[in-house]
């Protein structure tokens, strides 16, 4: 179950970089709109799911609601971090950005081992240093196209530095939750917090009727790349290693960057950015491989 919960994280999510595009592009949604719609569309459907699941939360209702809360604050940043996507794929291609993405092992390594989750070691060290400097050659070749790209660059760092907070925050204050409880209730206090900026900034609606490519774009986002594949990717943060879930933006990049050469025949990256792209999947896959996809990485304990 495990790994059937792995594969299917790799494989969707690495179309919805191409299918967030879909959604935002010409006749699509407002970005912010087409996140929070995302959200909290999803949300809901995992919260009525689990009240008619009959596996109970082995929690007293103090931890529950404690987990609960801690679920909230990593609401704030996975809306944060979506929010960083969404307006960075106005001018980025989806594959640039999943590859930017997969140095998220790195930075949850580190935020693991400063709050005491899992430990740090000189090849994670060494694979951060590998990996950054992937990212800062393709911010580079980025800021000699425009400021506006490599804005987009940096703020998909952000967003990165966001995603790896609220997994750490999950892996370590909300495992003991059902992942149907903890999935929904994330994607329902993300989606309600990114209409924040909907109301206070964004302020537009989609065009009425809503172009039919868009919608098929939210549909599938909603149903399959978020309330099925959350539902997965949680409960792997359950069952197995944090180390090992975050190799998951191995697989994402390389599907991404498929279909966008695929789908997307306008996008031509130059040679210097693949060359970025490269260093920055070695940097990350000395970092995280050495006990493959499921092993335990030295000096962690095993989670159940």
């Amino acid at each position: 179950m495990t790994v059937l919960a792995y594969a299917l994280c790799g494989i969707v999510w690495g179309t919805t970089w191409f299918a967030i595009r879909v959604c935002i592009g010409p006749g699509g949604y407002p970005l912010i709109l087409a996140a929070a719609l995302r959200f909290t569309l999803a949300g809901p459907i995992l919260l009525a799911l689990y009240r008619w699941s009959p596996a109970a939360t082995p929690l007293s209702p103090r931890a529950r609601h404690q987990a609960l809360g801690w679920i909230f604050v990593a609401g704030v940043f996975g809306a944060t971090s979506y929010a960083c996507v969404y307006v960075a794929e106005q001018h980025i291609p989806g594959g640039l950005a999943a590859v930017i993405f997969a140095t998220s092992p790195l930075m949850v390594s580190a935020l693991a081992t400063m709050t005491r989750t899992e430990t740090v070691t000189p090849r994670t060290v060494a694979g951060a240093l590998v990996a950054t400097l992937g990212v800062a050659l393709i911010f580079w070749d980025r800021l000699n196209v425009s400021s506006t790209q490599a804005f987009s660059v940096t703020i998909v760092v952000v967003a990165v530095l966001a995603s790896s907070i609220y997994s750490v925050v999950i892996k370590k204050h909300a495992g003991g939750l059902h992942p149907l409880l903890s999935t929904g209730a994330f994607l329902t206090s993300a989606g309600l917090l990114l209409f924040l900026p909907v109301f206070f900034y964004e302020r537009r609606l989609p065009a009425w009727p809503p172009a039919t490519l868009p919608t098929l774009a939210l549909v599938y986002l909603t149903l399959v790349g978020t309330a099925l594949v959350f539902t997965a990717y949680f409960y792997l943060i359950k069952r197995t290693s944090l180390m090992a879930v975050t190799t998951l933006a191995f697989v994402q990049p390389i599907l991404a960057l498929f279909l966008d050469a695929w789908l997307e025949h306008q996008i031509r990256l130059p040679p210097r950015v693949y060359a970025g792209i490269a260093v920055v999947l070695v940097g990350v896959l000395a970092t995280s491989l050495k006990r493959g996809p499921f092993g335990r990485p030295p000096g962690t304990c095993p989670r159940g």
